[in-house]
């Protein structure tokens, strides 16, 4: 574990407050302030991911500013920086890494080792959000940039976020590069947990991770049921983590908390209500997630011409939406036992009732498109377990997973 995060349950926002930006002839001012920081604080916030601003682009300086506010508040910033984008390159305006000359690349490591000098010392400095989504193409670029990263900054977080399991082999492949052919046929395998599985061990091979992140959003309406959970907000956790005990690494699973929905035309995802943001946050603990992240945390300005999208925790003026209330409900028992869930041992969980989730008969189920994404149930994957002492049994009338724990309480 990275050693500024040792016995912290990490709880992470991407989308920070805004810098001063334009998008769509409108200028926002900037929100990289005390009270939004002082509110991300107060919500339980310990990592903040940088976003569109960061080392390298015109907003450079708010990127520094906010280490600074982070500092302050024992909390970290994890800037993103421009030159991440040539070893991760799609090959339209820049080169890929992987055509570049030994001497290139040796200049490539040499700019970044010097870009991080700029920064890594800043008391706020959590380490580097590095890539997001790449395809297995980018792994040996992202590694090279690893190896400099450390050498500078061992203790800090070398931060990328990866695919959930519902993308296409292209994706796997090349992530948003652009394709020059056809996808390695490891990640056209059927069904998609077995050309996931090959994606996330080709990636824990070549990169040795920290930790492991991905994003996937799953309270979904699919047939106009407005009650339907995507399954692989339980599925591919446990896919992951499977993989990840098969590696025989030690390495912590954190996963993406959706704050809001009907974004980037994805109408289908729709906005949480409070016993979705509880049932995201207790269901991901009780399966054995080490770190939370919420996405969007602050409405981006990006977005603001969007007349759909829905989202954020802070609205893009700055004012609380009612989702940040939500969450603060829902992490109340991460600050209060975040010592012990930061350094306790994860044993599984125990399973018992049974699911309503207010769904219709399987006859009704069985004519909505994609109806086999639905969750409806007795989940089988994971380390489910039948006894955990001290506790004798457990039985509730509805479906009630009980995450179970081994540690020391502080």
């Amino acid at each position: 574990m990275i050693e500024f995060l040792k016995g912290r349950f990490p709880i992470a926002a991407y989308c920070p407050p805004n810098p001063e930006v334009v998008f769509g002839g409108r200028k926002f001012p900037s929100a990289v302030n005390d009270l939004q920081y002082d509110r991300m604080r107060e919500l339980g916030i310990n990592l903040v991911f940088g976003s569109g601003e960061g080392i390298g682009t015109p907003q450079e300086k708010e990127v520094f500013i906010a280490m600074e506010l982070c500092a302050r508040r024992n909390m970290f910033y994890l800037p993103t920086d421009q030159i991440a984008r040539e070893y991760c390159s799609n090959g339209a305006e820049l080169p890929l890494w992987q055509d570049l000359s030994e001497a290139k690349k040796k200049d490539l490591d040499e700019r970044f080792e010097k870009s991080l000098q700029r920064y890594s010392k800043n008391a706020g400095f959590g380490g580097i959000f590095f890539c997001d989504e790449p395809g297995a193409v980018a792994f040996p670029a992202i590694a090279a940039a690893q190896k400099v990263f450390r050498r500078i900054c061992p203790d800090k977080l070398f931060y990328v976020n990866m695919f959930g399991y519902c993308v296409t082999p292209a994706q796997f492949t090349y992530g948003n590069m652009l394709a020059k052919v056809e996808p390695e046929d490891c990640f056209a395998e059927e069904p998609k947990e077995r050309r996931y599985a090959n994606f996330v061990k080709r990636y824990l091979q070549q990169v040795h991770p920290e930790i492991y992140s991905y994003d996937f959003y799953p309270m979904v309406t699919l047939g106009g049921i407005r009650t339907a959970v995507h399954a692989g907000m339980y599925e591919l956790f446990n896919l992951t983590a499977d993989c990840i005990r098969a590696s025989e690494k030690e390495i912590p699973l954190w996963c993406f908390l959706q704050a809001g929905g009907r974004w980037e035309n994805s109408l289908n995802v729709r906005v949480p209500n409070a016993a979705e943001i509880l049932l995201q946050v207790n269901v991901l603990i009780a399966l054995g997630a080490k770190g939370l992240e919420i996405f969007p945390y602050y409405f981006p300005a990006c977005w603001a011409d969007d007349p759909n999208v829905e989202a954020g925790l802070v609205d893009v003026d700055g004012n609380l939406t009612d989702l940040w209330h939500y969450y603060y409900r829902a992490f109340r028992p991460l600050l209060i036992h975040g010592e012990f869930f930061g350094s306790a041992k994860y044993k599984g969980y125990l399973l018992s009732g049974k699911y309503c989730g207010l769904l219709p008969d399987e006859g009704a189920l069985s004519t909505v498109l994609w109806n086999d994404c639905i969750y409806r149930g007795d989940l089988k994957s994971g380390i489910r377990i039948e006894h955990f002492s001290p506790l004798l049994r457990v039985e509730s009338t509805t479906e009630l997973i009980v995450g179970c724990f081994e540690g020391e309480c502080p």
